[in-house]
């Protein structure tokens, strides 16, 4: 990968913290694809979430007219509905060609929309990519191409699938970190109120941060421990090797080749308790770590200690019946199935039914996932209420295009 790959992926992560500078980040999200624009949609899908909204473009749609824009919104904008619907059902990181999707359409350039655009924006044919498949709310990335590309190149598409991963991420963090800011007037600084344990690490894994949570885990446990010189140390040495490799490939600084978006570990612990471990990219561009503006974010997850994690949104989102919801709660909280049976008062054998269907419908495949899923799905952050209100569909029009 080239320089432009590299800046371009540190900017997605700095505006993981600082939302303004998505603006520049899509502005190398279309030179490094070398497409004439870019768009970022985030929106929820409740009416009542009111947790954060993400509408932002490159250069070129920061310079198209408002009035233009307005008239497409009001006018034009249901033309894309159809792709819009599609693309809130395919699977993350899963893209469209507005052209096969519309493959039916003849003469789609003459279509009253890509008339429109072509005349005022100077655009055509675009891609959508589905960033992240979390049904609590809908994100895309969007990059449109010049009026005289008949088509995007495999080059184009290889470009925007290497950048996906990375802005999928970087808008599942920025949720969290948008909860803090909106309540703290922080973010890393305000670690301390995310009730899970969240760390700072360099690339060799000296720890430069970390939270009451995870100071609680490390030195709890004796899978996983903070050194007497302040390393991160796992029991376990082929995990110590997978952590090494993780923070190395998540350092911006330090990856020139082929940074990863996120890797996982799954530390056993005691019984049927296990810390899962997170490690991300993460750049410090509010400068609110004394200098420490390039490390790695390692999220720690307790599953005997879960209490803080609230499945309400979760089984929202994924339409859970009420059994389900409160079998999904009691996963959670580390019960067992027997333990479930005997506090709803039903047969084994239902709970079973019941917990298999919760991880189908959730796409889980052991309790650990289902913990991980609702941790992402509302961040536990202290002081922050509950949204429980009832689902309504996402509202697609936004000012970009798809």
């Amino acid at each position: 990968m080239n320089s432009l790959y590299t800046e371009t992926i540190a900017a997605i992560y700095s505006a993981s913290i600082d939302e303004p500078l998505w603006a520049d980040a899509l502005d190398l999200c279309q030179q490094f694809v070398e497409s004439k624009g870019c768009v970022l949609l985030m929106t929820g899908v409740s009416e009542a979430d009111d947790v954060m909204q993400l509408n932002f473009g490159s250069e070129l749609w920061r310079q198209v007219a408002a009035s233009d824009m307005e008239h497409y919104l009001r006018n034009l904008a249901h033309y894309d509905q159809p792709a819009y619907h599609k693309l809130s059902t395919i699977s993350e990181q899963s893209y469209i060609l507005d052209y096969e999707f519309n493959a039916g359409v003849a003469n789609l350039r003459d279509r009253p929309d890509y008339q429109y655009m072509i005349e005022k924006v100077g655009v055509c044919h675009r891609i959508a990519v589905r960033l992240n498949d979390n049904k609590s709310w809908f994100d895309t990335g969007t990059w449109q191409f010049d009026k005289n590309q008949t088509e995007a190149t495999k080059q184009q598409i290889q470009n925007i699938l290497a950048l996906t991963p990375h802005m999928a991420k970087s808008v599942e963090m920025a949720r969290a970190w948008n909860l803090l800011r909106t309540r703290y007037a922080a973010v890393l600084g305000a670690m301390d109120k995310i009730q899970i344990g969240l760390l700072v690490v360099r690339s060799n894994g000296l720890i430069v941060e970390h939270n009451i949570e995870a100071a609680r885990i490390l030195s709890d446990y004796g899978c996983i421990s903070k050194t007497h010189d302040g390393y991160l140390k796992l029991a376990d040495s082929s995990y110590q090797a997978e952590l090494q490799s993780g923070l190395l490939a998540a350092t911006t600084k330090d990856n020139k080749d082929k940074l990863i978006a996120e890797a996982q570990l799954h530390l056993q612990k005691s019984g049927e308790y296990s810390i899962l471990v997170e490690i991300s990219p993460l750049i410090d561009s509010l400068r609110e770590l004394d200098g420490e503006q390039n490390s790695t974010l390692v999220l720690l997850i307790d599953t005997q200690n879960t209490h803080c994690i609230s499945t309400d949104r979760l089984s929202m989102c994924w339409s859970l019946s009420d059994s389900e919801s409160e079998v999904c709660r009691h996963l959670v909280d580390g019960k067992t199935n027997r333990t479930i049976s005997e506090i709803r008062g039903v047969s084994l054998e239902t709970i079973k039914t019941q917990v298999a269907s919760t991880f189908t419908k959730t796409n889980c495949s052991n309790r650990a996932e289902l913990i991980h899923l609702a941790s992402k799905t509302s961040p536990p952050i202290e002081g922050i209420q509950k949204v429980t209100d009832s689902p309504a569909p996402a509202t697609l029009g936004f000012k970009g295009t798809l």
